[in-house]
């Protein structure tokens, strides 16, 4: 004797037990279950973004942009946590005077501390932001490399008095070379020769 096979619901999903058809379940727009709202709230919060910016490595000392007309520099305020009040005079006596937190862009106002006077300064660590106005900072300039070059100058006199009359020749071979490691690794810049 053979028995008929049955259909499955396997085969056919709309014949169930006893021959009776399954009704089928469609999705309806409507009944969309939470997840596809979370989706949903995810792509528009996506597509109202702005871009963000591409990530770049801070460094310890970055600061908000300098003033209209002014140059800026860190002044160390302390020495391996003791102050030191004679750098801090020397700066000041110069010209540099501590940037005032009214005039620091909200982005970095988190960097404002308060000092014993109460007055908000702009500091990392042990380090104040000072400005000086770029007239005043020319002078400096023009100045310390006046100095540079009589200092020069004054080793090539030494020089020329100490050589021995007859004697052999002192040469002279003026070479400059500046390394930053910090900004460019393995990069040595080199100032050409005078001659």
């Amino acid at each position: 004797m053979t028995r008929s096979k049955a259909p499955s619901r396997k085969s056919n999903p709309a014949v169930g037990t006893g021959n009776r058809p399954v009704p089928t379940v469609g999705t309806h727009e409507v009944e969309r279950g939470h997840g596809s709202r979370v989706d949903e709230l995810s792509a528009e919060r996506a597509t109202h973004q702005a871009k963000a910016k591409p990530w770049d490595r801070g460094t310890a000392l970055d600061a908000p942009p300098p003033r209209e007309g002014m140059v800026q520099r860190w002044i160390r305020r302390t020495v391996r946590g003791e102050d030191d009040p004679m750098n801090l005079n020397k700066a000041f006596r110069i010209g540099w005077a501590p940037r005032p937190a009214e005039t620091i862009p909200d982005e970095w106002k988190m960097f404002c501390t308060k000092s014993s006077s109460g007055d908000g300064v702009f500091a990392v660590n042990d380090l104040i932001l000072c400005e000086l106005p770029e007239e005043i900072f020319e002078e400096i300039k023009a100045d310390e490399q006046e100095r540079r070059r009589l200092q020069m100058y004054s080793v090539e006199v030494d020089l020329e008095n100490s050589q021995i009359a007859g004697g052999p020749p002192i040469v002279r071979d003026h070479r400059t070379a500046v390394t930053h490691p910090a900004r460019t690794v393995g990069r040595r810049v080199e100032v050409a020769d005078n001659e």
